[in-house]
């Protein structure tokens, strides 16, 4: 959002209105302004001086002159085409010349032949005049001076023309109560100003963000409201939302956190269209209102924009952050009909976006909206699902390749949903993970495995893998002792697999986790090596035990022979790391022969081993192989393909 143009002072703003509260009630102020020449006449009549003829006079002139102003005053601005300013100036110009003849008034009777009831109607009506002047121009002082200035001096002059001791007494009391109009019409000001300060700091705190100065949800909501009002023009809506910003949140802290929105919040402005509203709508989500859009093409030009201009490295506090952001882009009237509608699905677009990898822009389209509604299903029964403790594990053997023996298992989480039947893990944990559930299935995980690992042959290790995100937990360390401890498992049993995405968000606390974890005996294997960040200035400060070659290596590998060469390279960088070297998704007899041809492979994963199984049947599985007759060098290899299936 812009920020406003240069306004006035409160107390300025109040001074100036000529037309808001002060100055509505037309009829109040006619009638008095009548009421007050009709007694004029009263007493110039009664007295039947010349003085008082001329004031009585010139006070109907006046009174002729701004009833009818006050009274038609919308209508004569628009007809003479008088703007406020001109108005302004008339009433308070009109309006002191008005006050004088009040002034003039009493003066012009006590001037006369002495009339006690004339003398004390006329100076109790200027009074009583006073009184509402002070009522009703409260809000300029300087109008205010000048008022009581032009009636009270000839009013306290009317007062010392008998030239007696109690009239002079009477014209003090009536300067000190002149004064005392004057002081209270002071206090009514500061108190108005007070008030109209603190109805504008609502108004604001009511429709701005109090961190960026942007406009809040409230306040988007209008401005759409209004874009849908005027439903001749199309318009645009940016959902942005920061990429992982919940992990530089919790790392660096929510001060350091709320310097990178304020500083997001002006970067999209200096990149946003001048036809266009910014506001930060919930926590690290903005939405730009771009108006009046032109085209499909001009509303993803901006949407690259702003990715960009948000991804450029930050400087906070001396410290140098990269921050990307994806935007879900929604277009009306071809995407939504109403407020709820059209920003609905620029979330929905956004969670496309996110989905598709982060850090670009999506366009809404109508089956985005029925996978988001089966998202929600999912959600909804997997939060069962973890309540219920209705997941389960399989574990997948690892093989050692010199003794053909099971060295470790694999733990995999499994949902067999009860209409849906077996559910991908690739399906739901993504939604775990956004919904905040992967801390309920990591410590079903943990747990579960370390007590089917319990019952294995000890020279059995149980792999579990670890999202990123749950590395951030401040109790994963206890968590995971406490796991094994509660099964009776040694930790030099269980096996922690990391992925390298965890060095897009690394932090300091995170490798100390690490080492703390590695301290108790706990071992880390660094899974699906070679397709994500692969940063070896961060791999050698891990306490890393092993490392697994992704499959897609092993299959490109059996079919090209550069890749052959490269899949070498890799394991023998690996070795020369002095780590133990994984290779998985052996699924062919070709695929295994190739991969044993390499001396420096120590463990071999895949399918040709055996599929996943149940908790029972891999402790049948171990159990028969642990009492196997046959010579070492076999093991699993021995084993009926139908044990394994």
């Amino acid at each position: 959002m812009r920020p406003p143009p240069q306004c006035q002072s409160p107390e300025e703003g109040l001074a100036g209105r000529t037309n808001g509260p002060l100055h509505e009630d037309a009829a109040g102020f006619s009638a008095g302004c009548i009421c007050t020449f009709l007694a004029c006449l009263v007493t110039a009549f009664q007295t039947e001086t010349a003085f008082a003829w001329w004031v009585c006079a010139g006070l109907g002139a006046i009174t002729a002159f701004r009833v009818p102003i006050v009274l038609f005053h919308d209508g004569l601005k628009t007809s003479a085409g008088v703007d406020d300013r001109l108005w302004a100036a008339v009433y308070s110009q009109s309006g002191l010349v008005h006050v004088l003849l009040i002034g003039l008034w009493p003066l012009s009777i006590f001037a006369g032949p002495e009339d006690t009831s004339s003398q004390l109607f006329s100076f109790g009506s200027a009074i009583c005049f006073l009184v509402g002047l002070v009522a009703r121009n409260f809000g300029s002082a300087t109008l205010i001076r000048r008022q009581l200035i032009l009636a009270g001096v000839p009013m306290i002059g009317a007062l010392l023309l008998p030239g007696e001791i109690w009239h002079a007494a009477f014209a003090l009391f009536f300067a000190v109560f002149c004064l005392t109009l004057l002081r209270i019409s002071d206090r009514m000001r500061v108190t108005f100003v007070a008030a109209m300060t603190a109805g504008e700091e609502t108004q604001r705190l009511a429709y701005s963000d109090t961190l960026t100065g942007l406009a809040n949800r409230a306040e988007m909501t209008r401005r759409v409201g209004a874009a849908l009002a005027a439903d001749d023009r199309a318009f645009t809506i940016h959902f942005i939302d920061l990429d992982r910003f919940k992990r530089l949140n919790d790392s660096y802290g929510h001060g350091f956190g709320d310097a990178v929105l304020v500083e997001t919040a002006r970067r999209i402005e200096e990149v946003m269209p001048p036809n266009a509203t910014l506001s930060r709508f919930a926590g690290d989500e903005f939405v730009l209102l771009q108006d009046e859009v032109s085209s499909r093409v001009e509303a993803g030009a901006i949407a690259a924009a702003l990715i960009a201009a948000v991804g450029r490295p930050m400087l906070i506090d001396g410290i140098s952050v990269a921050i990307a952001c994806s935007v879900g882009v929604a277009i009306f009237p071809e995407h939504g009909q109403t407020f709820h509608q059209i920003i609905q699905r620029a979330d929905t677009a956004l969670y496309a976006a996110k989905a598709a990898g982060r850090g670009q822009y999506v366009f809404f389209d109508e089956t985005m909206e029925h996978r988001e509604k089966e998202r929600v299903r999912i959600e909804a029964d997997l939060r069962e699902a973890i309540a219920t403790d209705a997941l389960t594990l399989a574990f997948q053997p690892i093989v050692d390749c010199g003794t053909h023996k099971v060295s470790s298992c694999e733990a995999l989480i499994r949902w067999h949903h009860p209409q849906r039947g077996p559910m991908s893990p690739g399906l739901f944990l993504p939604i775990a993970e956004e919904c905040g559930l992967m801390r309920g299935i990591t410590d079903i995980t943990l747990r579960k495995a370390c007590a089917a690992a319990a019952a294995w042959p000890e020279a059995v290790r149980v792999a579990i893998n670890l999202s990123p995100s749950q590395l951030d937990r401040c109790d994963i360390v206890e968590t995971i002792l406490a796991s094994a401890r509660d099964a009776g498992l040694a930790c030099g049993r269980v096996e922690i697999e990391i992925t390298e995405n965890l060095f897009l968000d690394q932090d300091r606390s995170v490798f100390e986790k690490l080492h703390a974890l590695h301290a108790h005996g706990i071992r880390f294997s660094l899974d699906d090596f070679g397709t994500g960040y692969s940063n070896l200035g961060y791999i050698s400060r891990l306490p890393l035990d092993k490392i697994k070659i992704d499959r897609s290596f092993v299959v490109r590998a059996a079919e090209e022979e550069r890749d052959r060469a490269l899949l070498r390279g890799m394991i023998r960088l690996i070795h020369s790391l002095n780590l133990k070297i994984v290779v998985e998704g052996i699924e062919t007899e070709a695929q295994l022969q190739m991969v044993m041809e390499e001396e420096l492979v120590e463990e071999l994963q895949g399918f040709i081993f055996g599929r996943p199984l149940p908790q029972v049947a891999i402790a049948a599985l171990l159990r028969a192989l642990a009492g196997d007759r046959h010579s070492p060098e076999k093991g699993l290899a021995c084993v009926p393909a139908a044990s394994t299936a």
